[in-house]
């Protein structure tokens, strides 16, 4: 799982070069947009299709696992997209439906990935605790109270999940790290936004 405090912190940047980066080592990835509020991976990808089938269409039961599972080609991972907001996310991610996605995933591939709401914006981040195995937290820089950042690995911990660690995102350049690399996204793979390795 891979979440963040507050909006704006890259957590669906880092979900999908964790993504990539896993595939490109030969892993059967499957990616999971699960932030209903507020989607992102679609756009990250630029895989707006009109005829595609979405995360709602299965959990509204309009479509199978089958139909909203898409093979990428070209990044050689597996995706579930969301499209359109959902206001009454909660239900639909504490769902039957929800659980036996992440089931049918962790029983066919090798990670599943999920890029999950803040954790300050609802509480469907924590509900989604109970279907992961481990969690990383997206702290960008100088964005986040400290005290806001220390309650949400609290509540991670506190889930019985294993808490994976910190990654610190978007340094900036006064920043004294900056020796590493200046403004980038430090996890795995590669930025998409500008094509760094």
């Amino acid at each position: 799982m891979v979440t963040s405090v507050a909006e704006n912190e890259g957590k669906s940047s880092v979900a999908a070069n964790l993504a990539l980066a896993l595939a490109e080592k030969g892993r059967k990835v499957l990616l999971i947009d699960v932030d209903l509020k507020k989607p992102a991976l679609y756009k990250v990808f630029e895989k707006r299709e009109e005829n595609r089938s979405y995360l709602s269409d299965y959990l509204d039961r309009k479509a199978g696992i089958k139909d909203v599972l898409v093979y990428e080609k070209k990044e050689k991972i597996y995706t579930v997209f969301q499209e359109k907001s959902i206001h009454n996310a909660t239900r639909y991610l504490d769902s039957p439906e929800m659980k036996a996605l992440v089931d049918a995933g962790r029983k066919k591939m090798d990670y599943v990935i999920l890029d999950t709401p803040p954790m300050s914006v609802s509480s469907d981040a924590e509900l989604m605790l109970k279907m992961a195995d481990n969690a990383v937290l997206i702290v960008r820089q100088d964005w986040t109270d400290i005290r806001a950042v220390n309650d949400a690995s609290d509540t991670i911990r506190q889930a019985g999940v294993d808490f994976t660690g910190f990654l610190l995102n978007a340094f900036l350049k006064e920043h004294p790290w900056t020796s590493l690399r200046e403004h980038s996204y430090y996890g795995y793979g590669r930025n998409l936004d500008s094509g760094e390795v």
